[in-house]
This record gives structure tokens, C-alpha cells and sequence, in this order.
């Protein structure tokens, strides 16, 4: 619209200069989807408010490391880059790389992280939200992550992020479903917006998905190669970005993840599992009930003792749990034939469990023949172990077969 305030042509305008007027305001009105009409005085204003909420948002147009947005429906895209300007999407792709950014009808710019450094591979997920802010300083679009509101999660909070056997690769892959944690310093919030897919027989590397795992080993741990009969924990990591990315270690901490992770700029970390890899070299086949996320159940029970005869003496045995963890097992006594009961207590190894009685053993069984059983949480040493007394000896056989374990994702 021209300058009308100071354009004197007698005392009226022309019927094109005052039709400027109406047309400038009737444009936004109808631009958000309204019909012009007498009965509502307030059309402008809704018109204002319309571009207020959602003025910002576009459609990303673009392909892999280039984002072009479009308007969405008739409204207007801004004139200019300019200090704040705010461009919201739904990302159309994921990068490998670096990533440029254009808003409808301006030119093409670099998009960079909040320390004006270039993007890299996992950075933009295809399908996820994203927003982004124009920087005079840098003179390029920054990428608004998470990190910006820090310690909104109560502390230790966790939700979702359940794990599962990847479909493709039962015995190698693990897939980490999206969700959101606190990290275990508790100084940052973690939000996975799209699923991870890992494998624990490749080297760590940034990135993966379900249906196409990449690497989650660090190369310093046993030189890069998982270990028969080793407990690996499952860890999220976070770089200042707030970009979310996963792994196994063995370090509580997350060390030698974090080490591999280094270059990419991931700094923090928060465990969110266990994961067994067995004898035969695959990590053991498992399921993580909804119900309770810190219920993890094997696919098959695992006989992890069966004993015959018997002693009254305290024995420790290995259980398929993680260390200090709580197993879930069902226990039996099969009785031998003695006339008389047998009395069994199953305990944690430090508890020193005395001689068991009618009444203050775990279960028994009655005379001849009789089998006893109990259905137990109990918690593991750190050595994986927990312990059996019985009341005498015999030819009676107990088995201890193991149903999964707890671990309790909330207690960091």
C-alpha cells in the first residue's frame, strides 16, 4: 500500500487510492480462511491472531541437507531475515550432514546448532518438530533444541523409552522406543522423539533406526567387541543441542560410551536398561512389560540351578540377572521320598541365612514324594549371585529357573 498520510491530491482520494485501505485490511482477513461479513467487527483481529499462532509455520519442500519451506495455506511469508524470525516444521528428512535452510522466497542460508557449528548426521530426524531462529550475529538459522528448558522433568523422571528386540536382528540389535529422562546428573531433560535402533556387534556411530541399526559399541571397551557372558548397560546420551543418541557400556557412568561420543558432542548420560549377552553370542531374547517398565522377562526361562542332592550348608548360586539387580524366578524342591519335610530358604548372600524351619523357611515340601514351590523377587550381589539353605540332607533336587529381573529405572 502506498503512502496515503502525506499524498494530498485536493481534498479526496481517488476511488484506487481509498480502495488500498479496505483492500489491506481485508487481505489478512480472508488470507486465514475467513468470510468477509457485516455480522462480526472483529475479523481483523482474528486475522492477527491467526498469524500470531501459527504464522511461523511452513512445509519443508526440500530434500536430504536441504530444507525449503512453503507456506502453509494463503498466509503471508515474511519480507526478510531478521533477528528472531521464527520458522517452525516437520522435517521432511533425515541429514547425514551439514543442512541449509530457505524460508519461502529468501534466499538459502546455513542452519547450524546453538554454538554456530555446522550440523552432523542425526541431528534433524525425519518426521520430528523442529524449530528454528534466525541469528543476525551468526547471520545463519540456529536449530532450537531441548536444551533450552533444561530441569523441567522432576528429578529421576523416565517415561517410555522402552527397549524390545529388533525385529530385523533379534540376537544383535536392540531398538529404544521414544520417550523422555531426566539424565542421571540431573541437570538436563532427554527427549527421544523418534525411535533408535542399535547393534552391540559394530562400533559405535551417531544415528540408526529401527529398520536400519547402526553401531552402539564404544571401541574402547574390550576393543571394540562385546564379551560372552557380559552385562551391558543400555545408556541414552545428549549433546548441548539436545539431540538424543544411544549405546552399552559397562561403566556406571557411561565413560567409555561417552569417550566413543566425544567428537560428536555428546556429554551426558542416563541409564535406561540391561541387556544380556549370552553364551552363544547374542544378547539374550527378552520382553519389557508396559505395564511395569522395570519388568524385564526373558522369552524363555532359564534353568539356573538344579542340584541334587541337597547339603544344609549355605550355597550361592549364579543367577541371569544384572549385578545388583533383582531376579524373578520360580523355585522348586522335589522331594526324595523321605518320610519327612523338607524346608528350603532362599535369600540375598549377605542375609547369612540360618537353618530353616516351618517358620521361617521360603517353602517345603510334604513327605514322599511331594514337590514344593515359590515364586520370588530377590535381590542379586554384585557378583550376580544369590544363596539356598536347607534344613537336612537328602536325595531331594532343587531348581531355581529364572523368569527375568527388575531393575528399577526410576531409582537414579
Amino acid at each position: 500500500m502506498q503512502d496515503l498520510n502525506d499524498k494530498v491530491t485536493g481534498s479526496t482520494l481517488t476511488a484506487s487510492e481509498w480502495n488500498e485501505v479496505p483492500s489491506e485490511l481485508q487481505n489478512p482477513i480472508v488470507q486465514t480462511g475467513q468470510s468477509l461479513t457485516s455480522a462480526d467487527l472483529n475479523q481483523l483481529g482474528k486475522a492477527i491472531a491467526a498469524y500470531a499462532g501459527a504464522g511461523d509455520y511452513y512445509i519443508d519442500n526440500g530434500s536430504a541437507g536441504v530444507i525449503t519451506l512453503l507456506v502453509s495455506g494463503t498466509i503471508q511469508s515474511p519480507p526478510a531475515y531478521r533477528d528472531g524470525l521464527t520458522l517452525r516444521f516437520i522435517a521432511g528428512f533425515s541429514n547425514a550432514g551439514a543442512v541449509t535452510i530457505q524460508a519461502p522466497g529468501l534466499g538459502v542460508i546455513p542452519l547450524v546448532d546453538q554454538t554456530n557449528a555446522a550440523l552432523v548426521l542425526g541431528d534433524i530426524v525425519a518426521g520430528v518438530y523442529y524449530v528454528v531462529r534466525y541469528s543476525a550475529a551468526f547471520g545463519k538459522a540456529v536449530l532450537q533444541k531441548a536444551s533450552t528448558i533444561t530441569n523441567a522433568l522432576p528429578r529421576s523422571y523416565i517415561s517410555g523409552l522402552m527397549l524390545s528386540n529388533n525385529a530385523l536382528d533379534l540376537v544383535k540389535d536392540i531398538d529404544i522406543a521414544p520417550g523422555v529422562c531426566k539424565a542421571a546428573t540431573q541437570d538436563a531433560d532427554f527427549s527421544l522423539g523418534a525411535a533408535l535402533g542399535k547393534r552391540i556387534d559394530a562400533v559405535w556411530t551417531q544415528g540408526g533406526t529401527p529398520g536400519a541399526t547402526v553401531g552402539g559399541f564404544p571401541s574402547g571397551l574390550s576393543g571394540g567387541v562385546p564379551v560372552v557372558g557380559t552385562w551391558y548397560r543400555i545408556f541414552l546420551i545428549w549433546k548441548a543441542t539436545g539431540q538424543i543418541d544411544a549405546g552399552f557400556d559397562t561403566a556406571t557412568n557411561a565413560a567409555t560410551l561417552l569417550a566413543a561420543a566425544a567428537a560428536s558432542g555428546y556429554t551426558k548420560y542416563r541409564q535406561i536398561g540391561w541387556i544380556f549377552y549370552n553364551a552363544a553370542g547374542s544378547i539374550q531374547p527378552f520382553t519389557q512389560s508396559q505395564a511395569n517398565p522395570n519388568l524385564v522377562e526373558w522369552k524363555s526361562v532359564i534353568n539356573d540351578l538344579d542340584v541334587n542332592p541337597v547339603v544344609t550348608t549355605q550355597v550361592n548360586f549364579t543367577v541371569t540377572a544384572p549385578p545388583g539387580g533383582y531376579v524373578v524366578a520360580n523355585f522348586l524342591i522335589k522331594d526324595g521320598g523321605a518320610a519327612n519335610p523338607k524346608y528350603v530358604t532362599i535369600t540375598e548372600v549377605d542375609k547369612a541365612p540360618p537353618t530353616p524351619t516351618p517358620n521361617n523357611c521360603t517353602f517345603w515340601t510334604e513327605p514322599a514324594g511331594e514337590t514344593g514351590f515359590s515364586w520370588m523377587v530377590v535381590r542379586a550381589d554384585s557378583n550376580r549371585q544369590i544363596c539356598y539353605r536347607c534344613d537336612n540332607v537328602g536325595t531331594d533336587r532343587i531348581l531355581c529357573n529364572t523368569r527375568g529381573f527388575q531393575y528399577f529405572r526410576e531409582a537414579e
